[in-house]
C-alpha cells in the first residue's frame, strides 16, 4: 500500500516538475509497474518500456504514412496502430502496453505539436512512471531488509517458524 501510494505520487510530481503535459500517465504507469516482488516489478518495467517505445513509434509511423497519403481519418489510424501492435504483442504479452500507447500518442497530439514530440512526451510520461516505481520499490525493499532479517533471526532464536 505504501509503496504504491509513494510511487504514484512521486511519479506524478516528477512528471509535473519536468513539465510533461499529461502527468496522469506517469502516475498510472507507476501503479501498473508495481508488482509484489522487486523481480516482478523489474520484469513489468522491461515490458512496459519496450511496449511504450514500440507503441509510440508505431503511432508516429502510421500517422506519417496516412498524412503522406492524404488520409487523416483518426479512427482508421487508431485501428491500424492498434492492429499492428496487437499482432506484435500477441506473442509477447509483456509488451501489450503498445496497443494503448499508440492510440494515446495519436489522440493527445495537437496540430501545433509535431507527432514525434507528442510521442516523446507521452512515452516519457509512461517510462518515467515505471522508472520511479521500480526505483522506489528497490529503495523500500533495501530499507526494509535489515528489519526483516532481524525479525527472522529473533523468530529463529525463539524457536518460532520463520
Amino acid at each position: 500500500m505504501l509503496r504504491c501510494s509513494l510511487s504514484a505520487t512521486a511519479a506524478f510530481l516528477a512528471a509535473t516538475a519536468i513539465g510533461l503535459g499529461h502527468p496522469v500517465w506517469a502516475l498510472m504507469s507507476a501503479l501498473i509497474v508495481s508488482q509484489e516482488s522487486l523481480a516482478e516489478t523489474h520484469r513489468s518495467l522491461g515490458g512496459r518500456i519496450l511496449g511504450t517505445v514500440l507503441g509510440a513509434a508505431t503511432a508516429v509511423a502510421v500517422h506519417a504514412g496516412f498524412r503522406g497519403a492524404g488520409l487523416d481519418a483518426m479512427a482508421v489510424q487508431v485501428a491500424v496502430i492498434t492492429a499492428a501492435c496487437a499482432v506484435i504483442a500477441r506473442e509477447r504479452p509483456a509488451i501489450r502496453v503498445c496497443m494503448w500507447t499508440g492510440p494515446l500518442v495519436l489522440l493527445t497530439a495537437t496540430p501545433e505539436t509535431p507527432i514525434g514530440a507528442t510521442a516523446l512526451h507521452r512515452g516519457g510520461e509512461v517510462i518515467l512512471g515505471g522508472l520511479v516505481a521500480a526505483g522506489l520499490h528497490g529503495a523500500i525493499e533495501r530499507a526494509a531488509r535489515p528489519v526483516l532479517e532481524r525479525a527472522r533471526a529473533e523468530d529463529q532464536e525463539a524457536g518460532r517458524p520463520g
